[in-house]
């Protein structure tokens, strides 16, 4: 690669299909320069040129170099949003990610140019009408252009806002028998009359999902069923017992330290077990609660077969040492220093070591501990402890030493 300062060539080489000792092929070149390009791009380097220039050498060689001339960063200078009437223009470009070149954003990377980050703001302005009363909200133009002399571009977004709607009638059909509809209608956070919100609709799932699993139903399906009338949106909530998932496989990812184990005995499934919403939340919360870790997700990934799911444990660890030095005087002991050490995770296995001691001119005392959390491998914690004391206040040499277990 010659000609490229602002991505590395390690970053390059990331991108390309080709290799060293490859077998060349011009269609796999023009497929890597599209991947470099694009690599640029998403940078908002978007005039960046790339040549390929091969040279022949003996024996059925070449050598091939991607000569790169790398352009500025195109920024945007102007957002134009058309169509709008219920909402102004300063608001709607609030929400986006992309924001207008200005000199108080010399040094953010907000003002440049991004067609994946242009496309993520539409969403956003969606989701924004949907959740205020507009469902029918839509994008009728998106319009990037580069301005005269520039390498600046202006963006045209010209939208269609719709008509606003409240909630109409709001239903519910139920067909578990152990569940409540009145009571699923009260736990609603809808009323008719309110302003439509989609996100209070996907609350509203949510919700049922989890009084559900209380009263022991795992396989549910909830499907809202809207109705446009006038300007009222009618929804009935559609609730039947869905087909019968199992837990086909899990993972742990993200333990580099901890072993599988004492993440896996904290999971209150198994393979081959029925899925169980409430089981899973169950174990990502006795996860947690082991302190290991700073963060703990536990993905649903589907598989091959439609009554069977992964769950995959992610996990990122964090620090479970401890170390404490004090030092303090008093006229009975006179000069004292304390040491302590502490380890809630010893050697991966979720063990607790702790060690402790004081020094000082008449008294000197030690004390250690361990703790098994799961004594042959049951939920039976066992602590050994081990303290000594040694004293002498008065030249008089008097020492006691206890084992307790």
């Amino acid at each position: 690669f010659t000609g490229n300062s602002k991505i590395k060539d390690e970053d390059l080489f990331i991108e390309i299909s080709l290799k060293e000792r490859s077998v060349y092929s011009r269609s796999k070149v023009k497929r890597d320069i599209e991947r470099m390009l694009s690599l640029y791009q998403r940078s908002g380097r978007l005039s960046t040129e790339i040549i390929p220039t091969v040279e022949i050498l003996d024996n059925n060689r070449v050598n091939l170099t991607y000569e790169i001339n790398e352009s500025d960063v195109a920024e945007v200078s102007k957002i134009i949003i058309l169509g709008n009437e219920v909402f102004k223009s300063s608001k709607i470009k609030s929400l986006m990610k992309t924001k207008e070149k200005t000199l108080l954003r010399i040094l953010s990377s907000a003002d440049k140019y991004d067609p994946d980050k242009l496309e993520f703001d539409k969403q956003l302005i969606t989701q924004f009408y949907n959740n205020n009363g507009y469902p029918d909200f839509k994008f009728t133009s998106t319009i990037a252009q580069l301005s005269l002399n520039s390498n600046d571009f202006e963006i045209i977004l010209s939208v269609d806002e719709g008509i606003k709607y409240n909630f109409g009638n709001i239903l519910v059909t139920n067909d578990l028998k152990k569940m409540n509809t009145n009571l699923i209608l009260q736990s609603l956070p809808i009323s008719t009359g309110d302003e439509y919100n989609a996100s209070k609709i996907k609350e509203s799932v949510e919700g049922i999902k989890d009084l559900a699993e209380l009263q022991g139903y795992s396989f549910i399906e909830i499907n809202p069923k809207l109705k446009k009338e006038d300007n009222n949106i009618d929804i009935d909530i559609i609730i039947n017992e869905g087909p019968r998932v199992y837990v086909n496989e899990i993972s742990i990812s993200g333990n580099t330290r901890t072993i599988d184990k004492v993440i896996r005995r904290e999971i209150s499934l198994s393979e081959g077990d029925a899925y169980n919403k409430y089981s899973i939340n169950y174990s990502k919360d006795s996860i947690r609660a082991l302190t290991f870790f700073s963060e703990v997700d536990i993905k649903e990934i589907k598989t091959d077969y439609p009554d069977k799911l992964n769950l995959e444990v992610q996990i990122e660890e964090k620090n479970t040492g401890e170390a404490s030095l004090g030092a303090g005087y008093s006229s009975a002991t006179a000069a004292t220093v304390n040491l302590g050490l502490k380890e809630t995770n010893f050697l991966g296995k979720g063990q607790r070591v702790n060690f402790t001691t004081s020094f000082s001119n008449t008294r000197n005392t030690y004390d250690v501990s361990f703790t098994e959390p799961y004594f042959f491998e049951k939920n039976l914690s066992l602590t050994g402890s081990l303290y000594s004391n040694f004293s002498d206040p008065s030249s008089v040499y008097f020492s006691t030493c206890q084992l307790n277990l």
